[in-house]
C-alpha cells in the first residue's frame, strides 16, 4: 500500500477553520498515513507532500452552503477552485498554493482536496456541531478511499 499524506490546513482559533486540522488530527493515528497540521500559507503546502505520490488536504471553506456540506475536487483531474470560499488566515491560500505546485511541475500523482463549508469562523468561536460531524464523514471517507477503512 502507497503511503498516504494528509494535510489538514486551518486555525485551532478560528471556530470552524480548524476543520482540516481536526481532520488530520483523527487520523494521525491510522497505519500507513502521514499526517500534517499546516498552519501557514498555501505556497508552503508542497513542502509537506514529497516524496508521497498520494496526499489528501483538508480545509475549511465558506460558500454559501449548509454548514457541514462536504465538497471534494480532484485536484490532479484540473485545476481546484479558487472561488470556493476557502477560508485562510494567510494568503495566498490552499488553491493558489496547488496551482502554483501545478504550474512548477510539483503535484503529487494522486491530490485529492476537501473542503468543509463553516459556520463560525470568529476569532475565539467553537467548531460548531455540524462541522464536527464533517470532520469525522471526511476523515472515514479518506480511509475508504485509500482502502485503510
Amino acid at each position: 500500500m502507497e503511503p498516504l499524506v494528509v494535510i489538514g490546513v486551518g486555525n485551532d482559533f478560528r471556530g470552524d477553520d480548524a476543520a482540516g486540522l481536526l481532520a488530520a488530527r483523527r487520523l494521525h493515528a491510522c497505519r500507513g498515513v502521514r499526517t500534517v497540521e499546516h498552519t501557514r500559507d498555501g505556497l508552503s503546502l508542497m513542502e509537506h507532500w514529497r516524496p508521497a505520490d498520494r496526499v489528501v488536504v483538508v480545509d475549511a471553506l465558506c460558500s454559501g452552503h449548509s454548514p457541514g456540506t462536504v465538497f471534494r475536487f480532484d485536484a490532479t483531474a484540473g485545476p481546484v477552485p479558487g472561488d470556493a470560499g476557502w477560508v485562510s488566515s494567510h494568503t495566498p491560500g490552499v488553491a493558489e498554493g496547488i496551482e502554483t505546485a501545478r504550474i512548477l511541475g510539483r503535484l503529487p500523482a494522486a491530490l485529492t482536496v476537501y473542503g468543509i463549508e463553516a459556520a463560525q469562523v470568529d476569532p475565539g468561536a467553537d467548531v460548531t456541531p455540524a462541522v464536527a460531524r464533517a470532520v469525522e464523514e471526511v476523515a472515514l471517507a479518506i480511509l475508504e478511499e485509500t482502502g485503510r477503512a
